[in-house]
């Protein structure tokens, strides 16, 4: 009789210890798996601050390349107009001002974090290149010539989009749009 109670507690014992060490094993494969996550979380911020590095560079670049070309594009079949000439001028140089608060930004300057905090987080970008792009859009209008009226649409075009999506990405992803 003592044997068998012996051989019931041995079993229990080992009952347990096979209950504690399946235990074990699934929180290593937890653990293991929040690792996992957590690496792929990090290689989705990096891959979402390098994503949007380039293409904020890349609307600067082509905004800008728009404002150079419309500034030595008449609006006005004839050159006359002087009221239009430098109405050209401002426009083309505030589309470059414009722009070029991006570049610096984009790169954590901090004087422009500060006086744009606006601008620092992928929201914010969003609106402010939705506004630059509905800009361009209302300007591609002006212009007489074909080549630079396409380009400026296709222009506004991109910096609408790619304002809709900072802010799309901003609601999917998080606030910051660098890693801090």
């Amino acid at each position: 009789m003592i044997g068998i109670q012996l051989c019931g507690k041995a079993i229990e014992e080992a009952k347990q210890a096979a209950a504690a060490e399946a235990q074990a094993v699934a929180e290593a494969e937890k653990a293991k798996k929040g690792d996992k996550e957590q690496i792929y979380l990090q290689q989705m911020a990096f891959d979402k601050a390098l994503v949007t590095k380039f293409t904020t560079l890349g609307v600067v670049g082509i905004t800008i390349g728009l404002a150079v070309w419309g500034f030595f594009t008449p609006l006005c079949p004839d050159e006359t107009c002087i009221d239009t000439v430098i109405n050209n001028v401002f426009i083309c140089f505030n589309l470059s001002l414009l722009s070029m608060v991006l570049l610096p930004s984009e790169f954590q300057v901090k004087w422009i974090q500060d006086g744009f905090g606006l601008i620092d987080n992928l929201f914010g970008r969003g609106l402010y290149i939705f506004f630059i792009g509905s800009w361009v859009f209302g300007l591609h209008t002006r212009y007489i010539e074909s080549g630079i009226r396409t380009y400026s649409l296709v222009v506004a075009i991109l910096d609408l989009c790619v304002g809709v999506l900072y802010v799309i990405f901003y609601f999917a992803f998080g606030e910051s749009a660098q890693p801090k």
